[in-house]
């Protein structure tokens, strides 16, 4: 080191490097483990703090101080004008802001939030649980709203509602992330609607701009009431100053939009800062926006909450909506079943009272297919989808055709993609057994369990030809599997109950590992051929659940 220069300068030279190093990908994704990136941070200020030290002691030439007092002078001079900047944004906001107002009637009119550009948009959800408004709606065609202990009940475990586009979240209280609570005894719903009364059309937008250094998202909202045609202009939006301190950071990391291992040097700044006083800390500005609709902040979920009703009022309504969409598209593919639909049938297989009155029809046109010389068909599979739907009684007219069309040397492609297809086969009939069982013996990697369940059912009085396969077929997956991972996966938890309550207890032995091995020893503990059979029609994951031992 020249005579004269402080040792503080053997800081700057580590955080360079540091920086090297981690240009190298492979060794950079290493030291991304570390936080090395923010190495430079403790680094370079020890290095100017260290200067300071040694030039007021004397031990570095006075010519020296420069660099730190460079260094921070600079850095404090953006920092104020960056903080004067916001300071200047938050009253030309506020002001702006203060002159905006629309009154709002929730109890004749609707809430419609648009996402325009950008990224920063009010979710719908919010006037709900913080602005007491019973629902609000979003362009997307969805309406949603509060459901109370008896609504949400109505939709857990309802598919027909599910399928047709309803479903239920919990949420938690707002505040900082480590104060924020689940809220207990309510859900968020969402599902398909319109609204039916007059509109307020909130749209919002957003655009990432600079004013003079400091880096900022604007975010504007135009609200707009349908009726009289009054509008206002909400705006706002978040700020990223720099920090108190300065914190330069230098590292590199992957761009996966380029793709490529891209490097840089910036100092921290303060992300998602809010503009306005009042705003929230990513700028959605729910808060701005309910002020300007005059509507207060609210916590009584209980007068805000729908009950079973609401939930049933929307669920049927997006059901009758669904079905007959689905419908049109079956009748469109049973009159050609050669001419490719667009759509597909989310739906009807959750309603079979409905496709019901189809099922001589589908099975005409599932015969015009068999016979063709197609190779590919997705009218084929839908169909397929449709038929595993049908009640009993209508599928038992078509159970001999059902059965042979599923035998392995007559399935086409699009018959074997619809596995449910496969559970409808009678395996007290030794013929379909054996296409059950072929099923089973031929699917690779993630086990077809809910082909399980009438084996399960069966227990100790299942047929010997049924024990010997399905238990021969426990012994290759773990053969598989001993040579990859050495563990039972998740599919063989359903395999394995299945075979103990058939009774194979002797031969199974009890399963030893560390993944899933409380399962594996909790059903081995208390699955037995007595065991009841409502075991039988529980997914792997809720056997898992069912048999955890602790």
């Amino acid at each position: 080191m020249p005579s004269g220069w402080p040792f503080s300068v053997w800081f700057f030279v580590a955080a360079i490097v540091v920086f090297a190093a981690q240009m190298v990908p492979i060794l950079g994704i290493f030291l991304m483990l570390v936080l090395v990136a923010f190495w430079s941070v403790i680094l370079i200020n020890l290095g100017m703090i260290g200067i300071v030290f040694e030039v007021l002691t004397g031990r570095a030439s006075r010519g020296w101080i420069f660099v730190p007092l460079v260094y921070f002078t600079g850095y404090y001079a953006f920092y104020a004008a960056d903080q004067a900047t916001l300071a200047s944004l938050r009253t030309l906001y506020q002001q702006h802001n203060a002159g905006q107002a629309l009154p709002f009637d929730r109890s004749k009119q609707d809430l419609l939030l648009v996402k325009g550009e950008g990224d920063l948009h009010p979710s719908p959800f919010t006037f709900v649980q913080h602005h007491g408004l019973r629902r609000a709606f979003s362009a997307t065609g969805r309406v949603h709203f509060m459901g109370n202990r008896e609504g949400c009940r109505a939709l857990r475990d309802n598919d027909v509602y599910r399928s047709a586009g309803l479903y239920a979240f919990g949420f938690h209280t707002p505040g900082e992330v480590s104060e924020r609570r689940l809220v207990k005894g309510y859900c968020s719903i969402y599902g398909p609607g319109q609204p039916d009364r007059p509109v307020v059309r909130v749209t919002s937008d957003d655009r990432a701009t600079h004013s003079l250094f400091l880096p900022v998202r604007i975010a504007e909202l135009q609200a707009q009431d349908e009726k009289s045609g009054r509008s206002i202009e909400i705006r706002g939006g978040y700020a990223s100053p720099l920090k108190p301190f300065p914190m330069p950071a230098m590292g590199c990391g992957l761009n996966s939009g380029a793709p490529s291992w891209d490097c840089g040097a910036s100092f921290l700044r303060d992300g998602f800062t809010p503009i306005l006083a009042d705003g929230e800390r990513f700028g959605s500005m729910s808060r701005s926006l309910a002020k300007a609709l005059g509507l207060g902040n609210s916590r009584n979920y209980g007068a805000t909450a729908s009950g079973p009703e609401v939930v049933r009022s929307v669920g049927e309504a997006a059901d009758r909506e669904l079905v007959r969409k689905e419908l049109a598209i079956l009748s469109d593919i049973l009159s050609d079943p050669f001419e490719e639909q667009d759509g597909s049938f989310d739906h009807l297989p959750n309603r079979p009272d409905v496709v019901a009155p189809y099922a001589d029809a589908i099975f005409s046109a599932l015969g015009r297919l068999q016979a063709s010389d197609e190779t590919v068909s997705e009218n084929g599979r839908s169909l397929w989808s449709i038929a595993a739907a049908l009640p009993e009684e209508a599928l038992a007219p078509h159970r001999a055709q059902l059965a042979a069309w599923l035998r392995p040397e007559n399935a086409r492609r699009w018959t074997e993609q619809v596995s449910k297809i496969y559970t409808r086969l009678d395996i007290s009939d030794p013929s379909q057994r054996d296409t059950v069982l072929l099923r089973l013996e031929s699917k690779r990697g993630d086990l077809a369990s809910s082909l399980l369940p009438p084996f399960c059912r069966m227990g100790g009085e299942a047929p010997q030809d049924a024990k010997d396969r399905l238990f021969a077929l426990w012994q290759r997956r773990g053969a598989e599997q001993a040579g990859k991972e050495r563990v039972r996966k998740i599919g063989d938890v359903s395999l394995y109950a299945t075979l103990l309550r058939m009774g194979l207890r002797a031969k199974l032995g009890p399963v030893e590992q560390h993944y899933l091995g409380s399962t594996f020893a909790g059903i081995w503990a208390n699955v037995s051929p007595q065991t009841t059979a409502d075991i039988c029609g529980e997914t792997s994951q809720g056997l898992k659940k069912r048999f955890v031992r602790t």
